[in-house]
């Protein structure tokens, strides 16, 4: 029996989706795969972007309408749903306010970790004006 899950995100730009996973890749043991088919319990399903993890399952990411849904089989995963996904909006919403920022001409000055918040300081890009 199969125990995919399938998540509803607001995930809209593959690039910050690519990005941030590529940021969780040493955390989570993550890597790309060149298939369609996200290995499950028992089964399979197909996804648009797969991603390996350290266990034997895969994570899937399609593009439902505007958004990604994901869609694992969290059931074996070595880290917990939750866990996973919160870290993954919190990377993806990190690439996406840089590139946001970058188009209104402001420049990353610095970032700062505390617990688990980002804090970015921006400053404006004094050859835009």
């Amino acid at each position: 029996m199969s125990h995919f899950t399938k998540i509803q995100t607001k995930l809209k730009t593959e690039r910050h989706l690519r990005s941030a996973i590529k940021d969780l890749k040493d955390q989570y043991g993550l890597h790309f795969k060149d298939t369609k088919n996200v290995q499950g319990y028992q089964g399979t399903q197909t996804a648009d972007i797969v991603v390996g993890t350290k266990s034997k399952y895969d994570i899937g990411f399609t593009r439902v309408n505007e958004v990604f849904e994901m869609v694992a089989d969290f059931y074996e995963m070595p880290f917990p749903k939750e866990q996973f996904t919160n870290d993954l909006k919190q990377r993806y919403g990190y690439h996406n306010a840089i590139e946001v920022m970058a188009q209104k001409d402001f420049l990353l000055a610095g970032e700062e970790k505390q617990g688990k918040e980002i804090h970015l300081t921006m400053y404006r890009n004094p050859g835009a004006y």
